[in-house]
């Protein structure tokens, strides 16, 4: 019962994170490679507000998705003006910056070694210990934060923002300002992206430059293409499947060094064939040409 349990906090941690990344690619126009950044942000902002100046964790959570939606406000300006590769590119030197920065600035961040002894939310002043409680705060946390995502796609809203993205100009004649709108939509992804961080960080109790890594974004984008860009309902059961996969591993009860090689191994497969599945892949390309 406690794995299960400990499933769903995973869950809950990594479908509103899937999501938003989905919600930039999908609405925004622009696939990044920095999400991982911003989820260690949400992480090292809880781990340092709530372990260095005695906040309680629901007092920074209500903080946390402010600072991921101001310091993704650097991003959503990239997106206004950079697309396609050349905002990859921008994302993927934020990620570098933010793991650099995580590993060196020792004083803040703790280094290579975290912060730890991060607490758990307090329910009648006792802190939640107990799996299925804490199984219940996350869900809460997630549903809130999932539907957030499912009302900025509905509506107005989403239809602006699909038609900002399929055609910047035609938009722009029907007096929607595309740029505008992807800056809302960077903003509002890394937000999500940052309080799922922070949610991360108060299960685990620990957070480190090594849980926010390359490796972790680009498992993201893999998760985001698997779905498909802006479907809500897919990116989920992607996220779903991305969180089971490596439990499955579990089960083969390989030793420890060779379950790691071999997880990281299936997760690049993972992502060749998310790759090649694409329509207008380099392969299905070449098949066209005469």
């Amino acid at each position: 019962m406690n794995y299960l349990l400990h499933i769903l906090v995973l869950l809950a941690i990594d479908v509103p994170l899937v999501l938003s990344l989905t919600l930039m690619a999908g609405y925004g126009g622009s696939l990044s490679v920095a999400h991982a950044a911003y989820f260690g942000v949400g992480g090292y902002f809880l781990a340092i507000l709530t372990t260095r100046f005695g906040w309680t964790v629901a007092a920074a959570l209500l903080l946390v998705p402010l600072t991921g939606a101001v310091l993704g406000a650097a991003t959503g300006a990239a997106a206004a003006r950079l697309r396609g590769d050349y905002f990859v590119l921008y994302t993927l030197g934020a990620q570098v910056l933010f793991v650099g920065f995580a590993r060196n600035m020792i004083p803040v961040t703790g280094g290579p070694f975290g912060i730890t002894e991060i607490p758990r939310p307090l329910y009648m002043g006792q802190p939640l210990y107990s799996l299925s409680g804490f199984a219940l705060f996350a869900i809460i946390v997630a549903l809130v934060c999932i539907g957030i995502i499912v009302l900025a796609t509905l509506g107005p809203s989403g239809l602006a923002a699909r038609a900002a993205r399929a055609d910047p100009m035609a938009a722009l004649a029907l007096g929607i300002a595309a740029r505008k709108i992807r800056f809302l939509v960077v903003a509002l992804s890394c937000a999500v992206a940052a309080s799922s961080g922070a949610l991360y960080a108060t299960y685990f109790g620990f957070v480190g430059p090594d849980s926010f890594g390359v490796g972790k974004s680009i498992l993201l984008v893999a998760a985001a293409l698997l779905g498909g860009a802006g479907n809500v309902q897919r990116g989920a059961l992607s996220a779903c499947f991305v969180v089971v996969l490596p439990e499955l591993l579990r089960f083969l009860q390989l030793p420890s060094q060779l379950a790691a090689e071999f997880r990281s191994m299936l997760f690049g497969l993972f992502l060749l064939l998310v790759l090649l599945a694409r329509p207008g892949n380099a392969l299905s390309q070449s098949r066209r040409r005469p």
